[in-house]
């Protein structure tokens, strides 16, 4: 991992009371790809508790690669608030907007042994998104649809749970255009394997 432009800038830091934060830095996990990185927020560091608060952070990322648009895909990723108790190993981080590409993912998130093996839990929700435009602003190939108007409406919630090895979104609840959808589903980080247990009422 290469890390390359970094700026770091901050107000007076003092334990326990609140100061801006600014931080800049180019990314590269490879020679292939690059990330622009910008992170805002503002910032109560209180060691004797070892219990740190980011008021409203927001990362703005920008990935660059093989796969992704030529000028790079924005992703903006912002909290109501992160607390972090390294003594506890906990996280709360309610208030999650993530956008990118067109879509919008809500909800509030918890993270345990976040030192040790970190693992995220919390329901998340994708606002309603069309598909067929989603797949073109990252750079994949739509499939071929006899009728042009499917691909349209895409929504979606669920309990999600995630860590070094896995991740899995359970209690299911979507829409794609007419169809409903239930159940389960997970990918497996390490093999790439794919596992889902899906109820769909109709497929037109």
């Amino acid at each position: 991992l290469k890390v390359t432009a970094l700026q770091l800038r901050t107000g007076r830091v003092e334990p326990g009371e609140p100061f801006g934060l600014d931080m800049q830095a180019v990314v590269e996990p490879d020679a292939q790809s690059r990330i622009d990185l910008k992170i805002e927020s503002q910032a109560r560091l209180q060691f004797d508790s070892q219990r740190h608060v980011f008021d409203a952070p927001r990362i703005a990322l920008r990935l660059h690669g093989a796969g992704w648009p030529q000028d790079g895909l924005p992703v903006t990723l912002q909290f109501k608030h992160l607390v972090a108790d390294l003594n506890a190993q906990t996280l709360d981080a309610p208030g999650l907007q993530l956008q990118v590409a067109g879509a919008s993912i809500s909800g509030d998130l918890q993270g345990e042994r976040i030192l040790d093996a970190p693992r995220i839990s919390g329901r998340i929700r994708l606002a309603d998104v069309a598909p067929r435009a989603l797949l073109g602003q990252l750079g994949i190939e739509v499939p071929a649809t006899r009728d042009p108007k499917v691909l349209q409406h895409l929504s979606l919630s669920g309990k999600l749970s995630a860590g070094a090895e896995a991740l899995t979104l359970d209690g299911v609840q979507g829409k794609l255009d007419d169809t409903t959808l239930t159940g389960r589903f997970g990918v497996d980080f390490d093999s790439g394997r794919l596992r889902f247990a899906l109820q769909l009422d109709r497929i037109d």
